[in-house]
């Protein structure tokens, strides 16, 4: 930045950055709903003549979604890249459970909370970025959300069987631990 103004404006971009990995924030979600709406209406096109305070509230907008993309990126990649991640979560989760680091085992509401993220936050996110034109003509928007839409079907079809799985492969990566800790006691 050159100025004081234009530092204002960075330091308002990165706070905002930021806050937007807030994902479960309700009120957040309403206010960056609201904004988007505002920004993206059809009468709110993007040309010389729109206003400085709606090009600055869509370039703000625009740069949280990307920020919140980029902490979900491996839903909106293949499957197999949007397991890898989702079970190495999960394994923390799980794990931390039974360290007694957390109340709640994740096994409970893992399958039907993937298809409630895929719902409410990444398929919605993905249309989003779709629309907003951010990635020019090229199709990489459609893409993500073809791929977000795949991995949502996919895991309501295969998720069931995927998640008793990952439970049993982490129970018995837990016992075989608590098993080392009192051999070597």
């Amino acid at each position: 930045y050159g100025d004081t103004t234009e530092m204002r404006r960075f330091r308002q971009l990165l706070v905002n950055s930021v806050i937007a990995t807030d994902i479960l924030d309700r009120d957040l979600k309403v206010h960056r709903d609201k904004g988007w709406k505002k920004a993206f209406r059809k009468s709110a096109t993007m040309d010389a003549t729109a206003s400085e305070e709606m090009r600055d509230l869509k370039a703000t907008l625009v740069i949280e979604h990307l920020v919140q993309a980029a902490e979900a990126a491996h839903t909106m990649q293949s499957f197999r890249t949007y397991l890898k991640w989702s079970e190495k979560l999960f394994g923390e989760m799980y794990q931390a459970h039974h360290a007694g680091r957390a109340d709640k085992d994740p096994a409970e509401s893992w399958y039907a909370g993937e298809l409630a993220f895929f719902d409410k936050f990444v398929i919605p996110l993905a249309t989003r970025l779709r629309d907003c034109g951010i990635f020019g003509g090229a199709r990489t928007g459609e893409e993500y959300l073809r791929m977000a839409i795949e991995n949502r079907r996919l895991w309501a079809s295969n998720g069931q069987n995927i998640l008793r799985d990952m439970v049993e492969g982490f129970s018995r990566k837990i016992v075989a631990s608590q098993e080392d800790t009192i051999m070597f006691s």
